[in-house]
């Protein structure tokens, strides 16, 4: 099947491709030029001819004209393309004033990556007209264009009741597409607003995908995220290249690489575009036929990214987008498959890519000059590609989902093959007397009474989902007024996570000398309690007072933030230096951050199931919810608040009469 889809491709692009619509000028119609011209297409107002050989000059044509030795052929496009050609083209316009008054104007060629591009002008003024030649391009600086601009910008006048013919001339190894049009100077004002607009917004959705699935990286250690991240990267890279924004505000005077990057992350794009779709349908096990296409693909992107450093440009980019239309066709393909596999994420898998590759297949087109430029031809990529992001993170929320189900009816399912089995049964015993030695363990392991001192007043609260848990919290108290509070949540719940509690108490306890150290104390728990190669991690969050100064120093591992209240103020401060989670990635250096207390401060520490709490209709809490509770409750003192607090949560945020996670709640008020 899959062959076939490349046959009809190659039928495609071998029989349609035809030689660019015209017919012999008979004469040149005049362009008449207005005070005000909001993007006048003046494609079909245009003569082009061929120069093969490329050494043509302004007076050879216009001799040549004159002899009829040289015959112009009409444009019948609105938006003039010729595909890859290494010939140069040489465009005629004839522009006419029927005003009174002069007209200044401005021909915009509205695709940026091409190389040379000489307009010559004539002078009203003269009987015989003297042109002043312009030149632009991607190979000369930016500095040198008319006008700032990411696409090409001429400026011009005519005089009144004044005929002018232009003569322009476009020489390059990309793609000759040369879509005109005229503007006087507000109306592309306003339209250039308009644009920068809605690319901006087209680039911003861009980013926070990055951003988001980024997190997801980093939360679900699953390359899958990465390979999409890096994807957008290279796609928006491709993008910015393709627009001219990267020549005009990236690198302006970089003109090697400003005519190579545009291939660079289509090759960039191409190598985890490939790896995303093999890992997000585990190609390797489900399509073991179809899989080594796909390493061949993606390897092939490489080869590209390299090839743009010494091979031509013309045979770089032709190939690259080749390569990109067979990527996105053979990743259809596997999208079919799987949904015939009823894989359920492939469905909307399918249909992402399908949008993006209608968009690459129509600008494909237009590139080799088989469809004509205009507006849905010149974005139909963009607009692609923004349906192709939207629907594939929305997949990659389905196949969450998906895994996450299966989980659950696989737990269901071996409780209910746990009940019908008195064997079963008596194991099921057995383990709930583990879990009742294990819930001594974890009682032993936490502290029985917080530390009490004159300066300060700490209540503590904590209550597992289950009968252990997860939650862990402890202390270091040197005197009076210094003292250390770590409080931990390791992922997961039961009895491996009460486990990995009590190494992280014993970690703690080994570290009493770095009491008044933060970052030095977090560092080691770090090093002691690193092992990614099991399914849990923790986030922890270590504070250290010092009433002598009434300061605190904190460090946190990807926990929640410290909670500061100011009644003085009724300002909550939420405290949060960077720092990763422990156990699933490697170490690294974590951000001390210094508060100053004052007499009356509540300082929270809490772990997230009391933020991600729910109510009977499924809202959580959140921040919002329990900073109320922090206002409502601010009179009472530390023990009279968790237990208001655990009283509300009971009453209002459980869900089939059970909490979803495991509740601690430290509180510590400032006394003197």
């Amino acid at each position: 099947m899959l062959i076939r889809i490349y046959l009809w491709l190659g039928f495609i692009l071998l029989f349609t491709q035809i030689a660019i619509q015209g017919v012999n000028a008979q004469g040149l119609s005049a362009i008449l030029l207005q005070p005000e011209m909001d993007g006048l297409v003046i494609g079909r107002q245009v003569q082009y001819m061929v120069d093969a050989t490329g050494n043509l000059t302004l007076t050879d044509i216009q001799e040549r004209s004159r002899t009829g030795a040289l015959r112009w052929q009409q444009i019948k496009n609105d938006d003039p393309g010729f595909g890859f050609s290494q010939k140069a083209y040489w465009f005629r316009l004839l522009l006419e004033n029927p005003q009174d008054i002069s007209i200044n104007w401005l021909l915009e060629i509205q695709y940026p990556l091409l190389d040379r591009i000489d307009l010559y002008f004539p002078d009203c003024s003269q009987q015989q007209p003297l042109y002043r030649q312009r030149t632009s391009g991607d190979l000369f600086p930016f500095f040198q264009r008319d006008l700032p601009y990411r696409n090409f910008l001429f400026r011009g006048f005519t005089e009144k009741k004044c005929r002018q013919f232009l003569y322009i001339r476009v020489h390059t190894n990309s793609s000759l597409n040369v879509p005109m049009r005229l503007w006087s100077y507000p109306e592309f004002e306003k339209n250039s607003h308009v644009e920068h607009i809605l690319l901006g917004v087209y680039y911003g959705i861009i980013l926070v995908m990055m951003i988001y699935n980024l997190f997801l990286f980093f939360v679900i250690p699953n390359s899958g995220y990465l390979y999409y991240v890096l994807w957008i990267f290279g796609y928006g890279g491709y993008q910015i290249g393709l627009n001219g924004y990267s020549f005009q505000f990236f690198w302006p005077n970089s003109i090697w690489w400003a005519n190579i990057n545009v291939p660079f992350f289509m090759g960039f794009g191409l190598v985890f575009l490939v790896q995303f779709g093999r890992k997000f349908l585990n190609t390797r096990h489900t399509m073991p036929s179809l899989d080594p296409w796909l390493r061949i693909l993606w390897k092939s992107g490489l080869v590209v990214m390299a090839g743009v450093f010494f091979l031509p440009y013309y045979l770089v980019i032709q190939s690259a987008t080749l390569l990109v239309l067979v990527a996105v066709i053979t990743l259809l393909a596997t999208g079919i498959i799987a949904i015939s596999q009823g894989y359920r994420p492939a469905r909307l898998y399918m249909v992402s890519w399908t949008m993006l590759f209608a968009g690459i297949v129509v600008f494909a087109l237009k590139t080799f000059g088989i469809l004509p430029n205009h507006f849905w031809t010149n974005w139909s990529q963009q607009i692609g590609s923004i349906m192709e992001v939207i629907l594939l993170s929305l997949a990659l929320a389905d196949r969450i989902n998906v895994i996450k189900k299966e989980r659950e009816e696989a737990q269901q399912q071996a409780i209910v093959n746990l009940s019908k089995s008195m064997e079963q049964q008596k194991l099921y015993l057995a383990i709930q007397k583990e879990l009742e030695i294990a819930q001594r363990i974890q009682d032993s392991n936490l502290p029985k009474e917080p530390p009490a001192s004159a300066y300060f007043e700490m209540a503590c609260l904590y209550r597992p989902m289950a009968s252990v848990g997860g939650d862990f919290y402890d202390f270091h108290q040197k005197s009076e007024k210094e003292v250390g509070i770590l409080v931990a949540d390791v992922s997961g719940h039961g009895v491996p996570a009460a486990l990995i509690s009590s190494m992280i108490k014993i970690a703690f306890r080994s570290q009493l000398a770095y009491m008044g150290e933060p970052v030095r104390l977090m560092t080691e728990l770090s090093r002691l309690l690193d092992n990614r190669k099991n399914d849990h991690f923790i986030t922890a969050q270590y504070c250290y007072l010092c009433m002598e100064h009434k300061r605190i120093k904190l460090v946190n591992a990807g926990h929640l933030p410290l909670l500061v209240y100011r009644p003085s103020q009724d300002h909550i401060f939420e405290l949060r230096p960077r720092g990763r989670l422990i156990g699933l990635l490697p170490q690294q250096d974590f951000e001390e951050l210094e508060f100053t207390l004052e007499r009356g401060d509540r300082v929270i520490f809490l772990t997230d199931g009391i933020w991600e709490a729910r109510n009977s209709e499924g809202r959580l809490l959140e921040s919002d919810g329990f900073y109320r509770m922090v206002r409502s409750y601010r009179q009472l003192d530390a023990r009279s608040f968790n237990q208001a607090v655990f009283h509300e949560l009971q009453t209002a945020y459980q869900k089939n009469g059970e909490f979803e996670d495991d509740l601690t709640l430290v509180t510590l008020d400032i006394l003197l």
